[in-house]
């Protein structure tokens, strides 16, 4: 062939003569290189002592493998075993496709066991928590995996369990939710006890339903109490055994008695099994309030229904049912308060008081809870030109002593046209009064008489503050007197000073109150306060020394409430002053 064109040189016959020698000796070439191959494979084998495996190609093309083994026996001596790979190639196909099966019959095991597992673990798994979301919405679900005696059963179990905790909380809260409502629209307490039995009649099954809460113990009397599906059997009944349950009650530590069946138709009430509650007592300043539940008629046994008697829903909404009573008590007795605050003012000397007394009279009272323990007068004598003014402080506050108080006032009224000008022996006698009525009060009193015709006051003192007297220069003189308070120790004796006054004098008769208001720094407006206010406001007639006083005290509390009643009096005499009828 050229190596330049690519074109055979030789043509004819003779290209043919060159092919067929080229042939044979291609043949002698390849059969020598195939025994070198051979050897060297026999060598290799006997110098390993190993079996060597190798294939060829038949030359009738069919694929061949063979296999050189070393002799152990001969030496320098090998057999050679030689056959088709045909059955080779077929049985590892076999064992491939076998292989495939098996890996395919895993894969399907696999699946169904997943699938069994997604039904017995999984599936309940989310269906428990699909029932958590129902539940969360209010719904009522089914239960359908806690009769199961496997690890699931349990699961199921104890979510039932969980859930019925959730459900009583919710029912709770919705319920609670509903009592205060009622409390901030100023409902009854009638209404609000009916509304709480009514909610827990209906949650728990009970056919017949009694409620009620009482001051210092629990009443006997059915008509005292808010009943359920009240029919007229039942509720006849209820008088035998209302006394009854109440020892029972009262003998138990945890408040909770249950009854069966077999019980409560022993008592004479033809109903189901029933539970029996206390609901405690709430004290404060004003009550101590029992309260007192009784469920009966009910389907399912009320163990199961409140298995822990110390915390069930009875107890915690029969607590929302006490508040709500406390409540409404305390709204009366604030409103009992407020119309005798009103009353209790409309007993104190009006403006009208002064008007035939010829004299700038102003008076301050602010009562500090309500009712108050503090009391002035103004009082008109026998003679025309004598006139008394008494202040006075009662211990402690509210109802007693206001009432204490008042009673102090009118005893001293009497006693004062008694005596006009003697005003130690009315402390005297209104003590020895007071006294006797044997109450655990006092009083603190300054009670002054001012004699227009002689220019002179006499007063007395029952442990009272020390009062003010300016001269129309403004220079005090404290007014004091000895004296124990009125109502504390029998056969007391008090003693009369006298003071001469003149036209432009003022008098200042007060309380504690003032001296022992507070302001938010804890600091207290004192004497030096109130005495520097009355130097400062000497010129002002009656109503606006009033106005200014307030103002001044408004402006040092700050918006702290007062501690104590709030009582002043301030008389002064005009600096024109002349007696009518006086020459």
């Amino acid at each position: 062939m050229n190596e330049k064109t690519g074109l055979t040189v030789l043509e004819g016959q003779a290209q043919l003569d060159f092919l067929e020698k080229f042939g044979k000796k291609t043949q002698e070439t390849a059969g020598t290189q195939t025994n070198r191959i051979f050897d060297n494979l026999l060598k290799t084998s006997t110098h390993l002592n190993k079996a060597l495996s190798f294939t060829y190609f038949h030359s009738s093309g069919e694929s061949m493998i063979g296999t050189v083994y070393p002799s152990s026996t001969l030496e320098s001596r090998s057999f050679v075993f030689l056959q088709s790979q045909d059955p080779f190639l077929s049985r590892i196909l076999r064992q491939q496709l076998s292989y495939l099966g098996f890996l395919f019959i895993i894969i399907l095991g696999v699946i169904f066991i997943g699938r069994l597992l997604t039904n017995e673990v999984v599936r309940p798994i989310v269906e428990l928590s699909s029932f958590i979301s129902q539940l969360a919405d209010g719904q009522q679900i089914q239960f359908v995996h806690d009769s199961r005696d496997d690890e699931i059963g349990d699961l199921g179990k104890e979510f039932k369990r969980m859930a019925h905790r959730i459900s009583e909380k919710l029912f709770e809260m919705r319920a609670i939710g509903t009592v205060n409502l009622l409390i901030n629209q100023d409902f009854s307490k009638s209404l609000m006890l009916r509304y709480i039995l009514h909610v827990l009649c209906i949650r728990y099954g009970a056919s017949f339903g009694v409620i009620g809460f009482f001051e210092n113990r629990l009443s006997e009397i059915v008509d005292d109490y808010e009943l359920w599906d009240d029919s007229p059997s039942e509720g006849r009944n209820m008088l035998g055994i209302l006394p009854l349950l109440i020892h029972d009650l009262q003998d138990s530590q945890d408040g909770v008695r249950y009854l069966s069946t077999e019980e409560l138709h022993g008592m004479g009430l033809e109903l189901d099994s029933g539970v029996v509650c206390r609901l405690g007592s709430t004290r404060d300043e004003h009550a101590r309030l029992q309260g007192f539940l009784f469920m009966a008629g009910m389907k399912q046994n009320p163990r199961e229904i409140f298995p822990d008697p110390v915390v069930n829903p009875l107890v915690r909404l029969g607590t929302q049912a006490k508040l709500a009573a406390v409540k409404v008590l305390l709204d009366e007795i604030q409103s009992d308060a407020k119309r005798g605050q009103e009353v209790q003012e409309g007993l104190m000397p009006s403006s009208n008081a002064s008007q035939n007394i010829p004299l700038d009279i102003g008076h301050y009272f602010h009562g500090a809870r309500g009712l108050a323990g503090d009391f002035f007068d103004i009082l008109h004598l026998e003679s025309e030109s004598q006139f008394g003014f008494v202040i006075a402080d009662v211990s402690g506050k509210g109802v007693g002593p206001s009432i204490f108080g008042a009673t102090a006032k009118a005893y001293l009224k009497v006693l004062a046209m008694e005596a006009p000008g003697d005003p130690a022996f009315v402390l005297s006698r209104l003590n020895d009064l007071l006294v006797s009525d044997s109450s655990s009060m006092f009083l603190t009193m300054f009670f002054l008489v001012l004699d227009l015709k002689t220019m002179e006051m006499t007063f007395a003192s029952a442990g009272h503050n020390d009062m003010f007297h300016f001269s129309r220069s403004t220079e005090l003189t404290t007014l004091r007197a000895k004296g124990l308070p009125v109502g504390m120790l029998e056969g007391q004796v008090y003693e009369n000073c006298k003071v001469s006054i003149s036209p432009g004098d003022s008098l200042v008769l007060y309380t504690d109150g003032i001296p022992e208001l507070e302001n938010p720094a804890r600091e207290l407006f004192g004497i030096q306060r109130l005495e520097a206010f009355c130097r400062a406001h000497i010129a002002d007639e009656g109503s606006l020394w009033v106005q200014a006083l307030e103002s001044t005290l408004d402006d040092f509390r700050r918006g702290v409430s007062p501690s104590d009643d709030v009582t002043a009096l301030r008389v002064k005499i005009p600096a024109d002053f002349e007696l009518p009828g006086a020459s």
